[in-house]
């Protein structure tokens, strides 16, 4: 798999086996505003060379998401 697009998708978590899927080059959880962390295992994803990561939706700037403590 090269392209996880979780585009608008409520997951709420990833499972730290993603490390494992080397051929990754794209994460792409733009607005699944419910990923309230994504795991320190993706940097273990060595040929991952884009990602949409919001740390505003991780870290609650967004209605229904766990506030930054």
């Amino acid at each position: 798999m090269k392209v996880l697009n979780l585009y608008g998708s409520k997951i709420r978590w990833i499972p730290p086996e993603i490390d494992k899927i080397d051929s990754l080059e794209r994460f792409l959880p733009f607005t699944s505003y419910h990923l309230n962390w994504v795991l320190y295992e993706i940097l273990e994803c060595k040929n991952l060379i884009e990602s949409t990561i919001r740390t505003r939706a991780l870290f609650g700037n967004y209605k229904g998401t766990l506030h930054f403590p």
